[in-house]
């Protein structure tokens, strides 16, 4: 008799352990469970404490540095300036062609995705040697091209990832540009170039990068492309502004 009490003391104990031992698992669970929502709660108040989340009604500035380069791939037949001498001008062996120099300007974001835009860009003046063909008589003089120019964009940028702290998008707009481009013979010849001195107003397209340190600072690479829809010595220009932002 006591060898079968001893023996069903021993099951009970056995079932109790077991039952005891889902019961932990079980637990177990329910707290990895727990601690993944509160840790996937973290992180998202993070993105919004952080100010990596965009509110849709912020204003900032931003600005730097200016890397462009114009497509110079037309020829023009023009006068020097006292009507003497025509010469066959080619852009692209005549004018330069990289410029630096550097853009500022504000924006100001209308809801989650879109913001309005506005930056004074200034390019450089540059020089480069070449040649022209005169005519009647012909010949080559050769010379030095100089080139400048500044304008403001009016773009709409959309943003892909409005969330993200690193954010890209895409813009569409138009460039009022001012352009200065002049040749001047060793003889001391000038042909002022048909855009000298002209102002026109192009469309742009863009893309932008932007990688948040801070809620308030930024980083920000931005491209565009300016198709000249009235230039008479350029096709268009590729702009790349490296810089940083400021919100408000």
């Amino acid at each position: 008799m006591l060898g079968k009490h001893i023996t069903r003391g021993l099951f009970m104990c056995l079932l109790l352990s077991v039952g005891s031992a889902y019961a932990d698992d079980d637990a177990y669970n329910f707290d990895d469970n727990s601690f993944q929502l509160a840790n996937q709660q973290y992180w998202q108040q993070r993105k919004v404490d952080y100010g990596f989340q965009r509110d849709g009604k912020s204003f900032y500035v931003y600005g730097g540095a200016v890397l462009s380069y114009h497509f110079n791939d037309k020829t023009i037949t023009q006068y020097e300036t006292t009507g003497s001498q025509q010469a066959t001008i080619s852009a692209k062996h005549t004018l330069p062609d990289m410029f630096n120099g550097f853009a500022f300007g504000f924006g100001k974001e209308w809801g989650l995705h879109l913001d309005v835009q506005l930056a004074y860009v200034q390019q450089l003046e540059k020089t480069r040697s070449g040649s022209i063909t005169t005519i009647a008589p012909s010949g080559t003089l050769l010379g030095v091209g100089t080139k400048s120019m500044k304008g403001m964009t009016l773009d709409f940028l959309y943003i892909f990832n409005p969330t993200g702290q690193v954010q890209a998008g895409a813009s569409l707009g138009a460039m009022l540009l001012a352009v200065k481009d002049t040749f001047k013979t060793d003889n001391a010849l000038v042909y002022n170039l048909p855009d000298d001195n002209t102002t026109e107003v192009d469309p742009l397209a863009g893309l932008s990068f932007i990688f948040q340190i801070t809620p308030k600072i930024a980083l920000r690479c931005d491209s565009q492309y300016v198709w000249h829809t009235q230039n008479q010595v350029a096709s268009g220009q590729v702009n790349v502004i490296v810089g940083m932002s400021y919100k408000f």
